[in-house]
């Protein structure tokens, strides 16, 4: 019995047991959707007409089971009771599933997030591929709302409510044997097995794993009475506070509702998430977030030549030159995703510390059992040190990350030209030289390409890709191609000075560091961005860049666009007391990692400035790199103010919950924007005059 719907099959395995199996058409993934849901409803139908032994969930895409839900229907949802009504679906169609009088087998051979998971919960056993691609989790929260079919009260009955949480909290994902550990899934098997094994599981069951005694304890303490429960959700808000700055309102609504969830039998939970779902499906941060990751994905597969740039499957082999911290972590990207790399600096010591720096982000999934031991050593073992020129002819690429010196680079780059084959591309990791002043210095400009990566390179997604004015254009497509085979998003910008994310940035930490110098608390510049939502103050921000390394770059900037990027004249200072930042000790901040201090010793000032308020410190900050990403879409930096956003918010943290710079500023509005900028013109200088420009930010 075979019988087809347009997203999914109904299949008979033999011996009593049928499947439904996932295959949206079209489509790498499978995804949650209305059709998705009226066909779920008539595979149910039909399998409990015929009354099998068993039933499994399957999925005919490699590497996926269901990615989710289809994000532009939740993107759609306007009205708050569409939006439950929407989630009360769903979990109708869920809570039958979980009901059905025959056991369900979820047979997760790849991606099981959102709504998949959801789904897979509902069934009786879950039997997960032991395979690189297989991943669980809620990831709603970083959509500004929460799991709307049923997730907020089936996962903590799997995990218990001390496991749950952070996993909703957070959006985290759990690989196979994390999942095992967690009780999420039932068995593993090989990716080739997987549906074999399901249907033995179908058939048979399998003894469920018990949790550690300590942890049924910890549960049974939080969340088997109403005082406990009361203490756990009070200590998991503060943390969630302290984290957020409550600028998320998905998050304590998740607290809610899983520990309220506790006691609470299927039905009442069920219509509690769904009204909640409904709230934060329509709030300004959710809007905002979904904006974010529609625009994130549309950036991802952007055809920047006008024709696809594949993702590069094809290179072996690259080059790093300049190890340290950034190099290293260069290294550690394209290593991470199968390619043979040969590092090389002039001295033992920064290769010490670009291996040091590509072994930390894999050592942390080891001890997270997201990566194995042995891959880890596989993924290092790619990465072969050098202090001399063997080693580089046969690389596709070679990626320089020297330090933001013009003549070093072309230098560099010249070398190059006469080692590598013709066929090989040139890449240059500058944050600020512009590409065409670096290949002027080429005999062949046509090869060299901006790949510019953020600091910590794991860590970061965005990537920018600036071609100079003779770049190939297959040059630009390769270099694409390469950013997306690492995962990460490529961000094509001008080659102007700056490209786009240090050109937003600069007056934003410039402002902090004049403000500095005229009074106003190091601790107080910090502790007020902080409250708008950015990651880090930007006296930190510079602290951690380097003093050395801000000062270069803002150089190239002050050359280019003259008075309004002059450095701030405490960076002088700075440099001259040795204080650059983390890396000695001092900077803005001195002291320990954990007791860092205002370093007054330094700067030269008192702890005790001008009053200002939080308002009048974020109106000054964000000021600047309002005017500068009007300047940035009206010189054609970036194509649309889309790109603004999503470079502002994934290159250097821009709060989320805001959309981006762009985004940002039209919720301010073109005529306060234009207010402030005047105001701030008459008692700080014409640094703040508001730019011809403005207005290209607001169309």
């Amino acid at each position: 019995m075979t019988k087809t719907g347009s997203v999914l099959t109904l299949k008979d395995c033999g011996e009593g047991i049928l499947a439904i199996v996932f295959d949206r058409p079209d489509s790498r993934v499978n995804l949650v959707d209305e059709r998705w849901l009226i066909d779920m409803t008539a595979a149910l139908d039909e399998a409990e007409a015929a009354a099998p032994k068993g039933l499994l969930l399957l999925s005919a895409k490699p590497g996926n089971f269901i990615a989710g839900a289809d994000i532009s229907l939740i993107a759609s949802l306007e009205d708050p009771a569409r939006a439950e009504e929407a989630a009360r679906t769903g979990q109708a169609l869920l809570d039958r599933l979980e009901d059905l009088p025959f056991p369900t087998v979820a047979a997760i051979g790849g991606s099981c997030l959102g709504g998949g998971f959801e789904t897979a919960m509902a069934c009786t056993w879950r039997v997960a591929a032991d395979g690189d691609s297989v991943i669980l989790g809620l990831p709603e929260v970083r959509l500004g709302i929460l799991p709307g079919f049923g997730g907020t009260w089936r996962l903590p009955r799997l995990t218990g409510v001390t496991a749950a949480l952070p996993l909703i909290l957070t959006g985290g994902n759990l690989r196979p044997k994390q999942a095992l550990a967690r009780g999420v899934v039932d068995r593993l098997a090989a990716p080739e097995l997987l549906e074999e094994v399901a249907a033995q599981v179908a058939r048979t069951g399998v003894r469920r794993k018990k949790r550690p005694a300590m942890s049924r304890l910890t549960d049974s303490a939080l969340g088997g009475n109403p005082i406990g429960r009361a203490v756990l959700r009070s200590a998991t808000r503060r943390g969630v506070l302290k984290k957020t700055g409550g600028h998320y309102p998905a998050a304590p609504e998740i607290i809610d509702r899983v520990i309220g969830g506790l006691g609470l039998k299927r039905k009442k939970a069920m219509a509690r998430e769904a009204e909640a779902f409904g709230r934060l499906a329509v709030t300004p941060e959710s809007k905002s977030l979904l904006f974010l990751f529609q625009g994130s994905e549309a950036l991802a597969r952007h055809p920047w030549t006008g024709a696809e740039s594949p993702v590069d499957r094809t290179s072996a082999k690259a080059g790093v030159i300049g190890a340290g911290t950034m190099g290293g972590g260069i290294a550690g990207a394209l290593a991470t995703r199968g390619l043979a790399v040969r590092l090389k600096d002039t001295a033992v010591e920064p290769l010490r510390v670009g291996l040091a720096g590509a072994a930390a982000p894999l050592n942390r999934r080891t001890r997270r059992r997201a990566l194995h031991p042995r891959d880890r050593d596989a993924i290092l073992a790619r990465i072969s040190p050098t202090t001399g020129d063997t080693g580089m002819a046969d690389a596709a690429f070679v990626i320089e990350a020297v330090p933001e010196v013009l003549d070093l680079k072309i230098a560099v780059f010249r070398a190059l030209e006469d080692m590598l084959p013709p066929t090989a591309y040139l890449a240059t990791n500058t944050s600020s030289i512009p590409i065409s002043r670096i290949a002027a210095g080429l005999s062949d400009p046509t090869r060299l390409v901006g790949i510019h990566f953020f600091n910590p390179v794991d860590r970061m997604p965005l990537v920018e890709i600036i071609p100079g004015e003779e770049t190939a254009p297959e040059v630009l497509e390769r270099a694409v191609g390469l950013v997306r085979r690492l995962k990460k998003t490529p961000l094509v910008v001008a080659d102007r000075p700056g490209f786009l994310v240090n050109r937003l940035l600069l007056p934003y930490l410039n402002e902090a560091a004049i403000a500095v110098a005229e009074g106003v608390g190091v601790d107080r510049i910090d502790r007020a961005m902080k409250r708008f939502g950015m990651p880090m103050g930007p006296l930190r921000v510079l602290d951690e860049v380097g003093i050395d390394v801000a000062a270069k770059v803002s150089g190239v900037l002050e050359d280019a666009f003259g008075e309004r990027a002059r450095p701030a004249d405490i960076m002088p200072r700075l440099l001259e007391a040795g204080a650059l930042g983390a890396k000695a000790g001092r900077g803005f901040w001195a002291g320990p990692k954990k007791k860092r201090r205002p370093n007054t010793a330094d700067l030269g000032i008192s702890e005790s400035g001008p009053a200002v308020t939080d308002q009048e410190i974020t109106d000054r900050l964000m000021a600047g790199m309002l005017a500068e990403a009007a300047r940035c879409l009206a010189d054609g930096v970036v194509r649309e103010p889309d790109h603004l956003d999503i470079g502002s918010v994934m290159g250097f943290g821009f709060p989320p919950f805001l959309g981006g710079v762009a985004r940002w500023a039209r919720s301010v509005g073109e005529e306060d924007a234009r207010r402030t900028l005047e105001g701030l013109a008459e008692r700080h200088g014409t640094r703040f005059t508001p730019p011809d420009e403005l207005g290209a930010l607001f169309r």
